[in-house]
């Protein structure tokens, strides 16, 4: 495909997708986030990381403010996004303290004041998602703002996504990034030697 027939297969795999998220109900939502959660936690990447990067959830995407609070209470720390114009984001500290306003999307985020997190200091990125395949390729909302992130950032990236809007096969382009592990209610996807497996957490 060309670069135009594949940006239009990805938009219709997120009107999909769309489709898909919508049906989810509110509990299975709630519960699905807090064993994702609680997976996520048991993960080595997770347990030695120093420092962490963060969404924070929006719409339907998995919830992220218990494992937030989490990492601050085991003394990590936390920084999260803040967009910048068009396709630009980057990671800013974050604690209990920090104000938050809605960004461009009404997105959570911090202001411009808060300290910047270089990405060679990060050491986990907790990535959402609008799906991802059991390959760990992931689709985003197209704006392009992890992608750019992740040329300059060289640690662990895990995306978490609900096992219910997994799909076979991402459409994927050239510059579109893999992820390291992505988690679901069910299972820890990752590539180990070459090849992928899952595991239940």
């Amino acid at each position: 495909m060309n670069n135009t027939d594949l940006k239009e297969a990805k938009k219709a795999q997120r009107k999909e997708t769309g489709k898909r998220m919508a049906a989810l109900s509110h509990e299975y939502m709630e519960d699905a986030s807090s064993q994702i959660a609680a997976a996520l936690m048991k993960t080595k990447e997770y347990m030695e990381a120093d420092t962490i990067f963060c969404y924070m959830n929006f719409g339907k995407e998995v919830v992220t403010s218990g494992i937030i609070e989490d990492a601050l209470r085991r003394g990590k720390k936390v920084c999260i996004p803040l967009c910048h114009g068009k396709g630009v984001m980057d990671a800013r500290y974050y604690n209990e303290d920090t104000k938050l306003v809605p960004g461009a999307y009404g997105i959570m985020e911090p202001s411009p004041e808060e300290p910047v997190a270089q990405p060679e200091d990060i050491d986990l990125a907790i990535v959402p998602c609008v799906t991802c395949d059991r390959q760990l390729s992931r689709l985003g909302h197209g704006a392009g703002y992890y992608d750019r992130f992740f040329s300059l950032f060289k640690g662990c990236k895990v995306a978490l996504c609900f096992e219910e809007i997994l799909v076979d096969k991402v459409v994927t382009e050239e510059h579109d990034i893999t992820m390291d592990k992505l988690i679901s209610e069910k299972y820890v996807y990752e590539k180990e030697y070459g090849e992928y497996r899952r595991w239940r957490p």
